[in-house]
């Protein structure tokens, strides 16, 4: 195992969750705040945040098929699948309250986590929720290359594994030019995705985005039902998940907090984690 990633697997623990070892970690004191990652990353995007709020309970994982949780080629990847789990790790941890942030595929399982929230369905109270860019609206995304490709293809395991370029070349591309991380960060992304074969099943884990479309209504009505605070914070360079997303968002919901930034993209946990720090704390006061 590469040395950096046995270095972040040392400041986590894995837990048993249904029979799937689930990669989790959290740091600081106060209230739980639940961190829930975008595709294809992992929980690591969300260290930079993590320590500019030392005054929350910051507890993050990596949701199955991603960073170092279990990949199998037959493991539930659903978003509802990902909210029943999520709910079952902070009922481990002993959180009976909490807030949550999130980015790209985790807007679509805080989204199920507002739903049973609503529904009255979850012993697990979730206050307030933060959105960071995401396909919140699928009908509004402007798909990749990539994800249409991967889409394409038959949801099973890959014999010949992708090439790597394929994926720096894509999530790159989602990157602003005034806030591109350094290369090691890309070179983390692609061996937490590598890790046990991870790039193989993207075929697999990509369906969210069908589920997505599946229940648009169901998760559109959660967002807007949600009683619950709800802050969204949008780059405005996105080219997948376009900032007419948070327009649309504020249309349906006027009470939500939105904060745009026109000099940030796709990753704002990664492009300007002091900025997204500062909206979480002004949120959660």
């Amino acid at each position: 195992m590469d040395p950096r990633i046995e270095a972040w697997r040392s400041r986590g623990d894995l837990m048993e969750i249904d029979g799937r070892r689930i990669f989790w970690w959290e740091q600081g004191e106060g209230r739980p705040l639940l961190a829930l990652h975008g595709f294809p990353a992992s929980s690591y995007d969300w260290r930079l945040v993590a320590n500019l709020l030392p005054g929350h309970r910051f507890i993050a994982f990596d949701l199955p098929g991603f960073g170092l949780s279990d990949k199998a080629p037959d493991g539930d990847y659903t978003l509802e699948g990902h909210a029943v789990l999520a709910e079952r790790l902070l009922d481990r941890l002993g959180v009976n309250a909490y807030d949550a942030i999130a980015h790209d595929i985790g807007d679509s399982v805080a989204a199920e986590l507002m739903h049973r929230s609503n529904k009255g369905t979850s012993s697990i109270e979730l206050d307030r929720v933060v959105l960071l860019n995401g396909s919140i609206f699928i009908d509004m995304a402007h798909l990749t290359s990539g994800q249409k490709l991967f889409l394409r293809l038959p949801p099973k395991r890959m014999k010949v594994a992708p090439p790597v370029r394929l994926f720096r070349r894509q999530i790159s591309s989602l990157f602003s030019p005034q806030h591109r991380p350094a290369t090691d960060e890309f070179e983390m992304m692609e061996l937490l995705l590598r890790h046990e074969d991870g790039h193989r099943i993207v075929p697999i884990t990509i369906r969210y985005i069908d589920e997505r479309r599946r229940n648009t209504r169901r998760w559109t009505d959660s967002l807007v039902e949600f009683s619950g605070d709800l802050a969204a914070l949008w780059g405005e360079l996105d080219t997948v998940a376009v900032p007419a997303m948070a327009d649309r968002l504020a249309e349906l919901r006027p009470d939500t907090r939105v904060t745009r930034w026109p000099d940030v993209s796709h990753w704002p946990q990664l492009e300007v984690p002091e900025r997204v720090a500062a909206e979480v704390q002004r949120t959660f006061v």
